[in-house]
């Protein structure tokens, strides 16, 4: 670090979601997005396991257009066909997992937290500041669980419900499109065999 990165101290912007990059996201809009933030801090982007620069990367081989979970057109309850529905689902999944074993067996919230204190002491700081939004609110509240002593400022914008989050994703408000996928799963249970 240079002379007047030395005399700030790290600041780690935490906006991680479930396939983005927040070292792009960083990249693409520049410091200049938090100006005040970037006269006191230096803002760094750390993707999380198997995201964006991270290596080895997930990658599904899929076009996202077409077969991904999010293709088009998009699911809602009037376009609902749960027989197809479940089959791209089922079939993008499986293909992902097998093509992914070796990374998705590491790619947890918890060892992201990890990763994340490996990088505060690799800039030899004593604690993190942390600023999460979406995903990234779950990961800082992962990172303060399992580091209590490790941080200095943390900001989680708009928290996800951990327990909910956890133990029952289906009934949060932040996840309704799981809502509609578990519905059309329930209406054919033979499918899930």
């Amino acid at each position: 670090m240079g002379q007047e990165a030395a005399a700030t101290r790290p600041f780690d912007e935490g906006e991680r979601y479930t396939g983005g990059s927040a070292a792009d996201y960083l990249d693409f809009l520049g410091t200049d997005l938090w100006p005040a933030f970037n006269t006191r801090y230096d803002i760094i982007a750390m993707d999380p396991r198997g995201v964006g620069q991270s290596e080895p990367s997930i990658d599904c081989k899929a076009n996202q257009e077409t077969e991904g979970i999010y293709s088009q057109p998009f699911t809602t309850p009037d376009n609902l066909d749960p027989k197809a529905l479940v089959a791209n689902d089922t079939k993008y999944i499986n293909k992902c997992v097998s093509l992914n074993k070796t990374i998705l067996a590491h790619a947890s919230t918890a060892n992201v937290a990890r990763d994340m204190d490996l990088l505060r002491k690799s800039l030899g700081e004593s604690k993190l500041n942390y600023f999460g939004y979406s995903y990234g609110t779950f990961l800082g509240a992962t990172y303060a669980s399992l580091f209590p002593k490790n941080y200095n400022r943390m900001v989680l914008d708009g928290p996800l419900d951990a327990t909910d989050y956890i133990n029952d994703p289906l009934t949060t408000p932040e996840l309704a499109e799981r809502r509609v996928r578990a519905r059309a799963w329930a209406l054919l249970p033979g499918l899930r065999a």
